[in-house]
């Protein structure tokens, strides 16, 4: 594993999982600094643009959305993932907006379950979308997880 420390961010620790030579899931745990871990094969062949991504998003500067493979199963779950990516940092989306926005106005609940199995957290902001009254709603890595990211982006 090769891993990158950087001077501010979330405390939390991003561990990319490689599959294939490619970027197949990510992970996210506490920590008391924001890092991430690379499987030394994925670092040989990962995009610039992460790189960069991480150092934007941790001196809180909008970040551009990453070409990410997205495999899905199915048109819908892909819209989902496609808007959310759309999120500026410091901004959020209700799971009912996110829903109109991928073409299904009345599939919150279905946008709560892709949310809570995005492959991709931090890089595809599911932790910007909140309950339409304004709470937090669910986070697959648990709502401490997900209040201190949104106030380090500034965002509550």
């Amino acid at each position: 594993m090769q891993t990158y420390s950087f001077i501010s961010g979330p405390h939390i620790k991003v561990t990319l999982v490689s599959k294939d030579f490619s970027l197949h899931k990510v992970l996210l745990s506490h920590s008391d600094h924001f890092s991430c871990e690379i499987p030394i094969k994925l670092a040989e062949v990962i995009s610039k643009d992460l790189y960069s991504w991480l150092i934007a998003y941790s001196q809180r500067k909008p970040t551009q959305t990453l070409n990410l493979k997205l495999t899905t199963s199915t048109p819908f779950t892909k819209r989902v993932l496609e808007e959310m990516a759309l999120i500026p940092l410091g901004s959020f989306e209700s799971y009912s907006g996110l829903a109109k926005r991928a073409g299904s106005q009345r599939a919150a609940r279905a946008v709560g379950n892709i949310c809570r199995a995005n492959p991709f957290p931090l890089f595809i902001p599911c932790h910007r979308v909140r309950s339409a009254d304004g709470s937090l709603g669910g986070f697959a890595y648990g709502t401490k997880m997900k209040q201190e990211i949104l106030q380090f982006e500034n965002a509550i």
